[in-house]
């Protein structure tokens, strides 16, 4: 089922909206008359996956050491590297 409904009503009832969006209901906003975005449920497929733990850098480490790529690809501590670096850039 799809709903229209007003950004005013987001601003007043997100929970409700986002309840109902969980259950499966497609809202369109609109915004100074015009549809502006729309929300829609998560596909079951993308909600599980992202329901998925987080590896921590240890386990990534282990499953790199346990099936490692080619001389030619990337080693463990080129991983390492890449990841501090991402690291950093965040807490700039």
């Amino acid at each position: 089922m799809t709903k229209i409904i007003a950004m005013q009503d987001i601003r007043t009832s997100l929970a409700a909206i986002a309840d109902e969006v969980e259950k499966g209901t497609r809202f369109i906003v609109v915004r100074n008359s015009k549809p502006a975005f729309q929300l829609t449920p998560v596909e079951s497929g993308l909600s599980e996956v992202l329901s998925r733990p987080a590896f921590t850098l240890k386990e990534m480490r282990a499953r790199f050491e346990a099936d490692p790529v080619t001389k030619d690809e990337m080693n463990a501590s080129e991983v390492d590297r890449i990841i501090h670096e991402v690291h950093q850039k965040k807490a700039k």
